[in-house]
């Protein structure tokens, strides 16, 4: 009569690392609202340094550049903390999180300076320049809106990469990609239908600047989320469905 013997699975150290990293998960409700408040801290944290001078004078081309490398930096800082939270062990890939942003970074505004300047050369005439803007929208406005676009771009490309590598998982790239691009878009009409309440204001104070700045860090950071927390929820689906704890053997 055939009887059956239980043999504990061999994983591969990527599977044993995934599990070790997933020993105590992180629900997708602190993951999202972690990042919110990355978000929220990154993109006040520049500004704050700008206007007490922290990162120094930007009064020429180079202090430009180096102003872009300190504050990508540092917007990128609280991501990877909460991006080591999630995968939960140390991590080259993850490790490079904020080299990689920085790059995207001077990336995006140096392929932005380039289309604007060529951009504004081309349009000297005024009756082209209205002529080529949609609707209510200002000339530059849309000029912002698409240097906007255009930086969240880079960021979701690269950033993407380097999730994929991370979660072992493609569709990472693609997610990310389009979640950054989302968000830029959505933070850009909000700006520009809050634009002429904000504008009028006089005497406004430290906090009356910086707080629409955390708002629509944290609108960012709420799009971006989704798509985090859609990427690490997924990769956990996979592993588990690829990792059965024993095997039955016929004997």
């Amino acid at each position: 009569m055939p009887t059956a013997r239980v043999r504990k699975a061999k994983f591969s150290p990527r599977v044993c690392s995934t599990i070790m990293a997933y020993r105590f998960p992180l629900s997708g409700m602190v993951v999202w609202g972690a990042w919110i408040l990355a978000g929220m801290v990154g993109s006040v944290l520049p500004y704050l340094g700008t206007t007490f001078g922290w990162l120094g004078p930007v009064n020429a081309v180079g202090d430009f550049w180096t102003g872009v490398v300190v504050a990508s930096a540092i917007v990128a800082f609280p991501q990877y903390i909460v991006l080591r939270l999630l995968i939960g062990h140390p991590s080259l890939a993850g490790a490079m999180w904020i080299p990689v942003s920085v790059v995207a970074w001077l990336a995006a505004y140096l392929a932005s300076s380039v289309w604007a300047e060529r951009t504004t050369n081309a349009l000297l005439s005024v009756g082209a320049i209205k002529a080529l803007t949609p609707g209510v929208f200002p000339f530059i406005t849309l000029i912002t809106g698409v240097e906007s676009i255009t930086l969240a771009a880079v960021l979701g490309l690269a950033q993407g990469l380097l999730l994929a590598r991370i979660f072992v998982a493609r569709s990472a790239a693609r997610l990310w990609f389009v979640g950054n691009v989302v968000a830029a878009v959505v933070v850009w009409i909000i700006i520009e239908i809050r634009s002429d309440g904000l504008s009028n204001r006089t005497n406004q104070t430290a906090v009356d600047l910086l707080l629409p700045i955390a708002i629509f860090g944290a609108l960012y950071a709420t799009v971006t989320g989704i798509a985090l927390v859609a990427v690490s929820r997924r990769d956990i689906k996979v592993h588990h469905a690829h990792s059965p704890d024993v095997e039955v053997v016929p004997r």
